[in-house]
């Protein structure tokens, strides 16, 4: 039970999760919010609240990315006790693995609430309104819900690639997995910031949660950023789309945990 109750204890604590995921966001949200710029003089709210979305969906996924690449070191660092666990100790791979979405979860939850507390006050700051999301009390609970989701999907597909690694025995690659997230992230930015849209906001995950951050926020299902032409995507396909993902990732992970076996020397040389 100590190994199973490891990651709830720990995720949350992690001084490198609390150092660049709050940190390092905290500096990027502030330049963010710095180059933000309200270029139509007329309905300000709203342009605040579709700047906010973006400024909030964009710092998040950095800080979720951050915050996966040391949750995938301590799983991978944790992998060498995985086959005493579940073939000696008889520990089900469904406890450890709720144990550790169970951490992300309470990460990811502060995360997301300290980073919109913390946008909102820069953006009063700057513009001088409080460019609260629409109809707030219902809608700040559902952001912090896709915030937490968001993180998950992005620390799921990480902890995926290092679980095959792992079983591949190709543990000198979990050096570099350990950067992949932010890869990821930095592969979602250009995706998003380039304005592919089309049939990929039902196929990538990413592109769905912009879409519904920008609803959450703003009470609008139509995004104008980068696009020629607003985008008026299905918010009921994103939602599936995201949640289905999401799903299909973490049973492949459960699939894959209990064929890991890592020798202690081996991760430890990774580490």
């Amino acid at each position: 039970m100590k190994m199973v109750s490891y990651f709830i204890k720990n995720i949350p604590a992690n001084r490198i999760m609390i150092m660049w995921s709050l940190g390092v966001s905290s500096i990027i949200g502030v330049l963010t919010v710095m180059a933000l710029r309200i270029t139509i003089p007329y309905d300000k709210m709203t342009m605040l609240r579709d700047a906010f979305s973006l400024a909030f969906a964009f710092v998040f996924g950095f800080s979720s990315s951050t915050s996966a690449s040391a949750i995938v070191s301590s799983y991978a660092y944790q992998s060498r006790s995985f086959g005493f666990l579940f073939h000696r100790m008889g520990i089900k791979k469904i406890n450890l693995l709720g144990s550790l979405i169970s951490g992300m979860i309470i990460a990811f939850l502060i995360n997301g609430i300290y980073l919109f507390l913390f946008l909102l006050i820069l953006i009063k700051l700057k513009f001088g309104i409080w460019a609260v999301p629409v109809k707030i009390a219902m809608n700040a609970p559902l952001i912090m819900l896709m915030s937490i989701i968001d993180g998950l999907i992005f620390t799921s597909i990480s902890l995926l690639v290092v679980s095959i690694i792992l079983i591949s025995s190709k543990t000198k690659l979990i050096t570099y997995a350990r950067y992949f997230p932010l890869l990821l992230y930095i592969i979602t930015f250009v995706i998003i910031t380039n304005g592919i849209h089309g049939i990929g906001e039902y196929i990538f995950p990413y592109s769905s949660l912009f879409y519904v951050f920008n609803y959450l926020f703003s009470g609008s299902n139509i995004y104008y950023e980068n696009v020629t032409h607003p985008v008026n995507p299905n918010l009921f396909l994103c939602t599936s789309s995201i949640l289905v993902f999401l799903a299909f990732v973490i049973i492949i992970l459960y699939l894959l945990v209990d064929h890991i076996y890592v020798r202690g020397g081996q991760a430890e040389r990774q580490f």
